[in-house]
Parts: structure tokens; C-alpha cells; sequence
């Protein structure tokens, strides 16, 4: 019996027509299929903050020169 899994990690905000999402599935499906492997998914980017620009800039600001934003 084979315990190996495969882990597909969606990180994509689009979930309707979205071509990454699309594409690792089928990807996923073909390897799992190919070597007997149970696939697990996992969805980052549903419940999680989204990380912009600003977020990342805000890391490389003093904090007392932060704003609320």
C-alpha cells in the first residue's frame, strides 16, 4: 500500500477562471494518477490578509513612522 501524498497548495486570489488554480489541478491529477499518490490541498489565500505593497513597505518603515494603513 503507498502512503505518498502530494500537496497542492492554492495561493491564487481568483478562484473563478483562474489558470493557475486550473492548471495545478490537472497537473496534480496526471502525477497522482501516474504514481498512486493521494493529493491533499490546501487554500492560502482564503482567510488569510492579503500581502501588498504597501504591507511590505510598511515592514521596512520605523514604526513610530507608520501609519494605521
Amino acid at each position: 500500500m503507498n502512503n505518498a501524498s502530494l500537496l497542492l497548495v492554492n495561493a491564487s486570489s481568483r478562484y473563478q477562471d483562474s489558470l493557475k488554480r486550473a492548471v495545478s489541478a490537472e497537473i496534480a491529477q496526471y502525477m497522482a494518477l501516474q504514481n498512486g499518490l493521494v493529493i491533499n490541498e490546501r487554500d492560502v489565500a482564503a482567510g488569510l490578509p492579503f500581502v501588498d505593497e504597501q504591507w511590505v513597505n510598511a515592514n521596512f518603515t520605523d514604526p513610530a513612522g507608520r501609519s494605521d494603513a
